[in-house]
């Protein structure tokens, strides 16, 4: 539940993020747990699903898989690497700077 107060002016967007169990879609864009058709696409990296999932059918298979598991968990993390978020922010931390608090935000005459 979100509560805003006082509410925001026309124009003012909201946005926020979250961890969602959907790792593919299907061709109109509705998030999917699983594949069901071949015209699905992936919204994780689908060149990653494929490195992870060689590793994985030659090691189900008895093959060697060390140099492609090795592959693929290096494109992983530069991947993650590149998409890392930014660090969290206490907005009145205990220990260390205090973002929004008394001392930094005046009492009247916010936003005008």
């Amino acid at each position: 539940m979100f509560s805003l107060d006082p509410t925001p002016a026309s124009g003012v967007s909201m946005v926020y993020e979250y961890v969602s169990k959907n790792w593919c879609q299907s061709s109109g864009g509705s998030g999917q747990t699983a594949w069901a058709a071949d015209t699905d696409t992936g919204i994780l990296d689908e060149y990653l699903i494929e490195l992870d999932t060689l590793w994985r059918v030659l090691n189900r298979m008895g093959m060697a898989y060390a140099e492609e598991k090795e592959e693929a968990e290096q494109q992983i993390e530069l991947a993650l690497a590149g998409d890392g978020g930014a660090p969290k922010l206490s907005l009145n931390s205990s220990t260390g700077t205090h973002l929004i608090d008394a001392n930094n935000v005046p009492d009247t005459g916010i936003g005008s």
